[in-house]
């Protein structure tokens, strides 16, 4: 019984670790055009990001 609890903290810690590492990654930076308010590096104002 208890080895199946440590295993279960094990999987769950790193299901967590695996969750906030993906979440980490797959963030975004919003970066907005002062001219247009799209996203840097837009076609429609012919800025680039810098």
């Amino acid at each position: 019984m208890t080895g199946a609890i440590a295993v279960a903290a094990l999987v769950g810690l790193l299901s967590l670790l695996a969750g906030v590492a993906l979440g980490w990654h797959m963030r975004r930076t919003n970066d907005w055009c002062p001219s247009c308010g799209d996203q840097m590096g837009c076609a429609a104002c012919s800025t680039v990001a810098p």
